[in-house]
């Protein structure tokens, strides 16, 4: 009778630590694919449309190919649905804001150091003026570009909160009123770290101020 129990009671914490490991895998979100260099290179050197459209299926749900996907595009030329499709492409974590932050960075696996550097950082340059250009032509995206703040102020040398000063002038009650909008814990720490709504002035600023 105790050997029986014993059996049972052995079964049940094997089907217990089954079922945590399963629960612990399910919590755990898969690791975000690292970017294609080769494909995020080739884009930023296209010279039209044409070229550029060429790459638009192997995107995919890529967030910093979309990225430089929207923004060569809007060198190429102004379109406001590339400008809907940079905001509704912010980064929205630090993992995505760190490959952002690299992305003129040499990759091996991409092509000639001054090839990358030269065409990739004009994207990475011209984005912070692109999504403040973006948010004025839609502003029910001012939360969302609002919140970007919090992980803006990683990347020392964007000038997230320059562009952000030009964009609350624009229109100081629609930007507080949004701002409002914004979780209130989020609020705290971009008045703190980030920028001040109420007088349209930004609190961190990039090295290239």
């Amino acid at each position: 009778m105790n050997r029986n129990r014993s059996q049972i009671l052995a079964a049940v914490v094997i089907v217990a630590a089954v079922l945590c490991h399963r629960a612990a895998a399910q919590d755990v979100p898969p690791a975000a694919p690292s970017p294609d260099y080769k494909l995020l290179a080739a884009m930023s050197a296209c010279a039209d449309m044409a070229c550029l459209d060429g790459y638009r299926q192997h995107v995919g749900d890529q967030k910093l190919a979309k990225i430089v996907y929207y923004e060569k595009w809007i060198l190429l030329q102004h379109a406001k649905a590339a400008a809907e499709g940079l905001l509704r492409n912010l980064p929205q974590s630090e993992l995505e804001q760190s490959q952002l932050m690299t992305l003129a960075d040499w990759h091996e696996d991409a092509t000639t150091p001054r090839q990358v550097t030269a065409a990739l950082a004009e994207i990475y340059e011209n984005w912070p003026r692109s999504i403040a250009d973006a948010v004025l032509a839609f502003p029910q995206f001012l939360p969302a570009y609002i919140r970007y703040g919090v992980l803006a102020r990683k990347d020392v040398h964007s000038d997230y909160t320059g562009n952000e000063e030009r964009v609350c002038h624009a229109d100081p009650a629609a930007f507080q009123a949004a701002f409002d909008r914004v979780d209130r814990r989020m609020q705290s720490e971009l008045r703190k770290f980030v920028f001040n709504p109420e007088k349209c002035r930004a609190i961190f600023f990039s090295e290239s101020n």
